[in-house]
């Protein structure tokens, strides 16, 4: 899971990055937590919009004051399931971060340890995503896939999923796709970025209780890519 990610990026040159405009000025955090207020790109009159989100998807039809805990990440194995078959079809956005951060529960060098992952090349990361809008409340959830070589060897078996941007105004695009269209931008969209790894020491104690399900998740993983390849979508 992908649940703390950076932005650190002033809101002026994310715009300038991504050539978007702002249509409400608004703060957000260097340092996203879930329900946090974050930016997302969408697409607005075929013009791309930074728009306030807040991470972690509502389900339509829910009350946002009840949801304890909002969605933060969507499979893209599962994209045809509830809740994301009501938001991927048309509601689809791109998460911009710099960097993202995961816990390593295997391996001689990270095991116990907290990783923050950053672009080798220092570009901006784009994450596809999906939202969702409940009268002025937008939330949204980041895709994740099955985790590359370089992110299994550090310790996790998934990752958010990548796309380059050159191909991001096609997920952006507000038609309405099929489970299958959405799949196959994805596949024709992905990025696979080398990441340079800052260690911030060892998580709270505790974590060794999670280490045996955690590699269970990993070798389920690893039989899944084998199955169905690397992004986990191919039959």
């Amino acid at each position: 899971m992908c649940n703390l990610y950076n932005i650190g990026r002033p809101s002026t040159d994310l715009g300038i990055e991504l050539q978007a405009f702002y249509q409400l000025k608004f703060d957000f955090p260097e340092l996203v937590v879930p329900k946090a207020q974050a930016p997302g790109l969408l697409l607005n009159d075929q013009q791309r919009e930074i728009a306030p989100m807040r991470f972690g998807l509502i389900p339509p039809g829910s009350d946002p004051a009840k949801v304890k805990r909002p969605y933060n990440n969507a499979t893209i194995e599962k994209l045809s399931s509830w809740p994301w078959k009501l938001s991927v079809g048309r509601s689809r956005c791109i998460i911009p971060m710099t960097s993202f951060l995961e816990f390593s529960y295997w391996g001689d060098e990270y095991q116990g340890h907290k990783l923050e992952f950053f672009p080798r090349d220092e570009s901006l990361l784009l994450v596809a995503g999906i939202y969702n809008q409940s009268n002025s409340d937008v939330s949204m959830t980041l895709i994740t896939r099955p985790a590359n070589s370089q992110m299994m060897d550090c310790g996790h078996h998934r990752m958010p999923m990548f796309v380059n941007q050159n191909s991001m105004d096609q997920w952006l695009d507000r038609e309405k796709q099929t489970i299958d269209a959405c799949h196959e931008i994805l596949r024709h969209s992905v990025a696979e970025p080398e990441f340079d790894i800052e260690d911030h020491g060892l998580m709270r104690d505790g974590w060794q209780k999670r280490v045996d399900a955690a590699i269970e998740k990993r070798d389920r993983q690893i039989d899944a890519i084998e199955q169905f390849g690397p992004l986990g979508i191919d039959c």
